[in-house]
């Protein structure tokens, strides 16, 4: 009996991008970040600020590490993640989001969180390409 040969990193990355439970985790962090977002919008949260801003950041961490094993399912040709449309689109949202929001920015800041609801269009994209008709 032959013993399998191990997946390579790029493999794993891809297998585990592709996953219900990763995709899942994601959406589910996209809408909290909405309904976050919203709260923070409509209501006086100033009290929770620090755990808003703390909320915020930590998902970023996440989004970032997405993007990271996103890219990395798609290597070693990483040019084939950027081919579609809905990648390049997630990659520019989580890289425009790390942009420091001061001042004339910070219009930016909220521009690009709610750009991030956005996103998930892109995963249930992604998902309908991938799903058997």
């Amino acid at each position: 009996m032959e013993t399998p040969r191990p997946r390579s990193a790029f493999e794993r990355c891809r297998a585990i991008a592709e996953s219900d439970g990763f995709e899942g985790l994601i959406a589910t962090l996209l809408v909290a970040n909405a309904i976050a977002l919203a709260l923070e919008s409509f209501l006086d949260m100033g009290r929770h600020d620090d755990a808003l801003f703390t909320f915020f950041v930590a998902s970023q961490v996440v989004f970032v590490l997405e993007i990271a094993v996103r890219l990395l399912g798609h290597g070693p040709s990483f040019r084939s993640f950027f081919r579609d449309p809905w990648n390049a689109f997630d990659f520019g949202v989580v890289a425009l989001s790390l942009v420091p929001m001061v001042g004339p920015l910070s219009f930016l800041a909220r521009l690009v969180r709610v750009l991030r609801v956005l996103r998930v269009v892109s995963l249930l994209a992604r998902r309908s390409r991938r799903s058997p008709s």
